[in-house]
């Protein structure tokens, strides 16, 4: 049973609301976005149901992304006791690359962007990590495992010298993703399959190329490669990660403390290859080790497993309604 939800009246100076409500209230279209445009698709059916009177829903819904939304503070706080005075929770989405906290009582949080180590103990039930959205990609077959290992990526990897700025794994994607092309590149363990880019490709203004074929370029440099290089980008997350597993190849993930969604149910160290921030010296020989220790049919294992991973759990048709249910068992909704 989809969960009722209150969202209230909608602010005119915001026409854009959450796409989870797309079902409900109509598609809006994001062109300028490219590639996650076209991740909205799969939100076919209402994930929630919305009712007018909130003294009959479950919950109230923050019908926007929250940082989007930040500046209007008397129009959240109007919505944060209205949400008090029927003692009901509010569900909050954030899918910036932001992790610093949000200050609404009583409510709970689903966001892309988490360090594990930044949450407090009495914070741990009303935040969850989410995926983001990201196309339903068809998956290829599965690779067969070669005697040494093909390494993929295609991105921006330009350094950053902000990354000297700061420290441990709150140092910008930027920072890692140079550091680990680099090492790869260098290692006679492994072979590369790298294309760097001098631009982010996800906005028509920052692509610099024909749209097209860079998602090609992209989607094919994961298809044709044994494991993927996935490092976090301005937040701690990597939408390259979740779009590897929907094609079913194996990320490399490097773990900057990231918290992964759904961690409780799915065991992702059966279908990826975590690598700790600090060990990023050692990324050729941790992968070669791992290659040198897994058979043929562990490999092909591996790329089913990632791909069932993000069919039945990560796509957001079907990880919405899982999430909700998990929130309403931890908070009794």
């Amino acid at each position: 049973m989809r969960p009722k939800v209150y969202i209230g009246e909608l602010l005119p100076e915001k026409k854009s609301y959450l796409p989870i409500l797309y079902p409900n209230l109509g598609r809006q279209h994001k062109p300028d976005r490219l590639f996650l445009d076209r991740a909205y698709d799969v939100l076919h059916e209402p994930i929630v149901e919305i009712v007018s009177d909130p003294a009959l829903c479950d919950y109230f819904l923050l019908p926007y992304d929250y940082f989007n939304i930040e500046k209007f503070t008397k129009y959240l706080s109007n919505f944060s006791e209205l949400a008090q005075k029927y003692d009901k929770k509010v569900l909050i989405f954030d899918f910036s690359d932001f992790d610093r906290k949000i200050d609404i009582p009583n409510s709970v949080q689903f966001r892309v962007s988490l360090y594990k180590s930044s949450k407090r103990e009495n914070e741990r039930e009303n935040e969850f990590a989410i995926p983001p959205f990201v196309e339903n990609l068809e998956a290829f077959e599965p690779r067969n495992k070669s005697e040494v290992p093909v390494v993929g990526f295609v991105g921006f990897s330009k350094f950053s010298w902000r990354g000297l700025l700061s420290s441990g794994p709150r140092r910008p994607g930027l920072y890692f993703r140079h550091r680990a092309v680099k090492i790869l590149k260098n290692s006679r363990d492994i072979v590369t399959n790298i294309k760097e880019r001098s631009g982010y490709a996800g906005h028509k203004d920052t692509i610099g190329m024909d749209p097209e074929v860079a998602r090609r370029e992209y989607l094919d440099n994961i298809c044709n490669s044994d494991l993927v290089l996935c490092v976090k980008g301005d937040g701690n997350y990597s939408i390259r990660f979740f779009e590897t597993l929907a094609l079913g190849r194996i990320p490399i993930l490097i773990d900057t403390d990231c918290s992964l969604p759904l961690e409780e149910e799915i065991d992702y160290d059966k279908f990826i290859l975590r690598v700790d921030y600090r060990d990023l010296e050692k990324l050729p020989e941790i992968i070669s080790n791992w290659w040198q220790n897994i058979s043929n049919e562990d490999f092909e294992s591996m790329q089913k497993q990632a791909r069932e991973a993000f069919e039945n759990y990560l796509r957001m048709d079907k990880f919405l309604p899982r999430i909700f249910e998990q929130a309403h068992k931890s908070h009794e909704l």
